[in-house]
């Protein structure tokens, strides 16, 4: 083991504990989490589905009953995942302290069991471990190795492989795995180098396992920081940080071995890497593997941006927040919410850059100047042009030099592998050869590779090699200002367009016209006409996808299938398309398909259907985008506002108000002033510019519309400018000119009969009723509860989200605890089916609020623990800022008044730097600690404490707190 192993181990062995208890704060000690420091028993006990105070109890033995056979196991292996426990002997320890029988053989093999290693922490425990090899479990482990490797050829490597690999017989190396002679020490560590150079072991931690169980001493520190060790991750896979947003390709990743070593050597010594090549070569598929490899190195993760779909750099900031889960936040730049949220330790990867490179390139340079722990991976025709940048040229796939190395041939290897997929009997020994010939003649380029192919079911690789070197010396010809490998790829897709049949070749060519991917029934839509029927369609499409020219993607489900154009075959196909002169009346019909499925959207999105079709709006996003753009191109500024006007609910819940904004003025300004959507788009872009916290300019367009509502009769539009008129003046604080609002609304929507914005106005009623004369008369909270009967029957569950936290924040400031309690834990449920990450941890801290109200101090830390991560996560700063003052509460609680200070006081630096404003009862709460602190404490020390709070970042100050994690359980365990 190595040092970092050793210390781990060694402190739980210091420890001397006895106890189920104290064995188990001693793991949650050492263990780590995914995102970064120590678990506490709160998220124990949130795994075993009970509460924080319920957990202790029973740990504590003041219930009955006590944990059962299976919870016990569940905390062994939720434990062996954060690495608390590292060894057989702590996990059938821990087992035996909490008085259950050990794991049966089969579960010791199964995961996350089979990570620990098989090592002795106690003398007890070495007594029942053999120092000598295990050869039996090294052997079953090698198995499992081989079927995760991908070394040099087509097939799985085989243990003839490995003996030729570590310069030993066949014959000798199976006798001395079955212990008729002896391993070498130097047999054991080419064993484990050669399964590293394999790809099958990615960590250091996998290595050392098998080392323990060759009883082999382990490598020394220059051993492990030279190739290719040095290419492993410094953690358990088990531990690794979760890949955003990580493609996963459906088949087998061949090759590339060097490249993946010499990446992962990069990526620790550079900030920046671009992996540059020609179109084609293999870029993304490695950026996939490499990011794939390295998550355990990034405690704050990874995240895959692809950058293809986009047409502008205009909203590549956007783009690379929504890839992160991030929401624009009122009042602050999306520049400025990625700094906050990049703050951690974390690998961002953007996927084709070429096309964007100026603007690619200057929001690197200004991530990488603010964000000090940011590393980012590029993929890109050229480089980014930027100081620091390291380059790394993708060439093609290795190619034989001779016939007798053909099986070494990276090139020939994936040939072999993919047409294996069509014919399993395939082998090189066939047809050895021309297979060799082939790829020679494709330059070892993968997508040229992929394409032929499947060829190879109907044609030899001598045929197929005749037919592809006349089109492409005919190619190459035509095009002689592009790089050789270049003019290889064009070639090799041009060769297999070609091929196809005329109702092929058309489809193919206007299926460039999605952006995205599309399902089948856009497909029959859009593509059709006198020239392809729609029934020619669906067989055209099933012979486009078996010659690798169309991907499918099947949703997670399995019950929605989706297909795209690998990014260069679009490119081509679209310069085909535009040579047939059928681009423009395609692009007019593939708006006219996204209009109406925006609109079919437009009344689900507030209703029970919200998510389902939120999320197919989402997945539509890139032809929305692509729809919009060509109609504001070209002059056609009415099917552009009717798409905005559908879809306004959606750039909402994204966060992506910006982007909402151009394209209604941009839409606003192709239509021109007589345009009969015009009312509507006004009301919509108002909407976005206050959700956006520019209460200025959202005046200026809702009177706009209002006034253009009135003249044209528009009651309905009427109504809701009415209503988005006292948001803007309720919270820009004219609370009479809100009132009139609201009422003139109200009325209109009595007038009309309409319900579905009712609740929205009763809700603002409500808070302005509590503005103006606080809880006691029970006016505003009767007004919630009519709201919120009208959304449960509307079926609008985000609405009814709102309307639960506003009974909860009203049920606490009037002391109704259990009431608040109740409301909280129902919107939190609706949250959580949502998938509403703001909003969940929003209510945690709600949740953590009133359970130290309650006395329940432990779960309120828990709680606001909970939030913090998720709210950091999401980048929503002033609510981090909330969640920190609930924690300092909770602190104090458990007796812990110096954690508590500095909380307080950087939970009071995040409120003014955003704004934040208390209401009455928060504020009266927030007054209560401080008074309670600084007698505690002493004036002097609470300053001094509290400065230290305030002086922490955004992301310091959420990392102490997750620090503080194994001690605030600690108080309530003794208690």
């Amino acid at each position: 083991m190595d040092d970092m192993k050793q210390g781990q181990v060694g402190e739980v062995e210091q420890l001397g504990a006895t106890t189920f208890r104290e064995r188990l704060l001693a793991a949650c000690r050492v263990a780590r989490l995914p995102t970064g420091g120590s678990p506490n028993l709160g998220y124990l006990a949130t795994s075993l589905g009970l509460s924080a105070s319920e957990f202790s109890l029973r740990l504590n033995g003041k219930r009955e009953r006590s944990f059962s056979r299976l919870q016990v196991q569940a905390i062994v292996r939720q434990l062996v995942e954060w690495g608390g426990l590292q060894t057989t002997a702590q996990a059938a320890e821990l087992l035996t302290l909490g008085g259950v029988a050990p794991f049966s053989d089969d579960a010791w093999q199964q995961p996350p069991l089979n990570r620990l290693l098989n090592v002795a922490v106690s003398e007890e425990a070495a007594q029942t471990i053999s120092p000598t090899a295990d050869l039996p479990a090294f052997r079953r482990r090698l198995r499992e190795l081989y079927r995760q490797a991908s070394p040099y050829d087509a097939r799985s490597p085989t243990q003839r492989d490995l003996a030729a690999a570590i310069g030993l017989a066949d014959k000798e190396l199976s006798r001395r795995l079955h212990g008729k002679g002896q391993l070498t020490t130097q047999d054991d560590h080419a064993i484990v180098r050669t399964l590293t150079e394999w790809g099958a072991i990615q960590s250091r931690y996998q290595a050392e396992e098998l080392l323990q169980l060759l009883a082999a001493p382990n490598f020394s520190l220059a051993d492990w920081a030279s190739p290719p060790l040095d290419a492993l991750t410094q953690l358990p896979i088990a531990t690794a940080a979760k890949a955003l947003n990580l493609p996963q390709p459906r088949n087998s990743f061949v090759g590339r071995t060097a490249a993946i070593v010499t990446c992962t050597r990069l990526l620790r010594q550079v900030r920046l890497l671009t992996i540059v090549g020609p179109g084609g070569v293999g870029k993304t598929r490695l950026a996939i593997e490499l990011t794939r490899r390295q998550t355990a190195d990034y405690p704050a993760g990874s995240c895959f941006v692809e950058l293809a779909p986009l047409q502008s750099g205009e909203f590549l900031p956007q783009l690379v927040a929504r890839s992160l889960g991030l929401r624009e936040q009122p009042g602050q730049s999306i520049v400025a919410t990625l700094h906050q949220h990049l703050a951690e330790r974390l690998l961002l990867v953007l996927d084709n850059c070429e096309h964007l490179r100026a603007a690619v390139g200057e929001l690197v340079a200004d991530l990488l100047d603010a964000c000090p722990n940011l590393t980012i991976l590029a993929t890109s025709r050229s480089d980014l042009g930027l100081a620091g940048e390291q380059l790394y040229p993708v060439a093609p796939l290795t190619l034989p030099t001779s016939q007798s190395s053909a099986t070494a041939s990276e090139a020939v290897s994936l040939l072999i592998q993919r047409v294996q997929a069509y014919q399993p009997n395939f082998s090189l020994e066939q047809q050895s050869e021309a297979v060799v010939e082939l790829c020679r003649l494709l330059d070892g380029i993968p997508l040229a590779i992929e394409l032929a192919a499947p060829w190879l079911q109907v044609l030899t690789a001598a045929q197929l090699t005749q037919r592809l070197r006349g089109q492409l010396s005919l190619l190459t010809a035509e095009h002689r200002y592009l790089p050789d490998r270049q003019r290889t790829m064009q070639a090799s897709i041009a060769w297999s367009y070609d091929l196809l049949a005329a109702t092929e070749q058309r489809l193919l060519r206007r299926l460039a016209i999605f952006s995205g991917g599309w399902d089948l029934e856009a497909a029959e839509v859009v593509c059709t006409d006198g020239e392809l029927s729609s029934t020619a369609v669906l067989p055209s499409l099933r012979r486009l996808i078996a010659q690798s020219l169309v991907e499918v993607q099947i949703s997670s489900n399995g019950e929605t299938m989706r297909h795209r154009l690998l990014e260069p075959l679009r490119e081509f196909a679209l310069a085909e398309l535009t040579a047939a002169g059928e681009q423009s009346s395609l692009a007019a019909r593939h708006a006219t398909l996204y209009l109406q499925l925006a609109e079919a959207a437009a009344p689900h999105l507030s209703g029970p259907q919200a998510e389902r079709w939120q999320a197919r709006l989402t997945n539509e996003y890139s032809n929305l985008r692509t729809a919009l753009a060509w109609s504001v191109q070209h002059d056609d500024g009415a099917t552009a506002l009717r798409i905005g006007v559908a879809i306004w609910r959606l750039w909402i819940r994204q966060g992506t108000f910006s982007e909402g904004r151009y394209w209604l003025g941009a839409a606003l300004q192709a239509a021109g002033e007589g345009a009969p959507q015009r009312a509507a788009a006004l009301l919509t872009l108002g909407g976005l510019a206050l959700a956006h916290g520019d209460g200025a300019a959202a005046t200026v367009w809702l009177n706009e519309s209002l006034a253009l509502a009135r003249k044209q009769g528009d009651r309905p539009t009427a109504l809701a400018a009415n209503l988005s008129l006292g948001d803007a003046a309720f919270y820009g604080g004219e609370l009479d000119l809100a009132a009139s609002y609201y009422q003139t609304a109200l009325s209109l929507s009595q007038l009309l009969g309409e319900v579905q914005k009712r609740p929205v106005i009763l809700e603002g009623l409500a808070n302005l009723h509590i503005k103006q004369h606080g809880y006691d008369d029970g006016e505003a909270v009767a007004l919630y509860h009519e709201a919120a009967a009208l959304v449960r029957e509307q079926g609008a569950r985000p609405a009814l989200v709102n309307l639960l936290t506003n009974l909860a924040d009203a049920a606490y400031d009037q002391s109704d605890l259990a009431s608040a309690a109740a409301h909280t834990a129902e919107a939190l449920a609706i949250a959580r089916q949502l998938g509403s990450k703001p909003q969940i941890g929003d209510l945690l801290t709600r949740q953590a609020l009133i359970a130290t109200a309650q006395g329940e101090a432990a779960a309120g830390a828990a709680a606001a623990l909970a939030s913090l991560d998720i709210l950091q996560a999401v980048g929503q700063g002033r609510m981090v800022a909330f969640a920190l003052m609930c924690l300092s509460y909770a602190v104090n609680g458990l007796n812990q008044p110096a954690a508590a200070a500095r909380l307080s006081g950087a939970a009071a630096q995040r409120r003014e730097a955003s704004g934040l404003q208390l209401p009455p009862a928060k504020q009266s709460l927030y007054e209560r600690i401080v008074a309670s602190l600084q007698a505690t404490l002493g004036m002097t020390r609470y300053l001094a404490l509290t400065a230290e709070g305030a002086a922490m970042s955004e992301a310091e100050a959420v990392q102490y707190a997750q620090s503080l994690a194994p001690v605030l359980t600690a108080p309530l365990l003794v208690s």
